[in-house]
């Protein structure tokens, strides 16, 4: 089982309710949606995808299959490019 948390090297700012990432050491920037947000939000603490959805289910109108994609899609790129850690539990 995965936990995702944040990046540490990661720097962060929230603007008008979006969220803001900036990773200096590789120069990588990420301006976050609202449900890209509510992630990142979420993983201030670490924790499973599976309770990351269950947070976005409870905050926005979505059907859990959408939800589910998405969320997995975001995680994976987020780790991809070096701004969310997935640990191994």
């Amino acid at each position: 089982m995965k936990l995702y948390s944040r990046s540490s090297d990661v720097c962060s700012a929230e603007l008008d309710g979006t969220a803001c990432l900036f990773d200096p050491s590789t120069a990588e920037y990420l301006n976050l949606n609202s449900s890209g947000t509510a992630i990142w939000n979420a993983i201030s603490v670490p924790k499973t995808i599976e309770d990351i959805i269950s947070e976005l289910l409870n905050q926005f109108d979505v059907e859990p299959d959408q939800c589910t994609k998405e969320t997995a899609n975001f995680l994976q790129e987020a780790v991809n490019k070096g701004m969310i850690k997935a640990i191994n539990r």
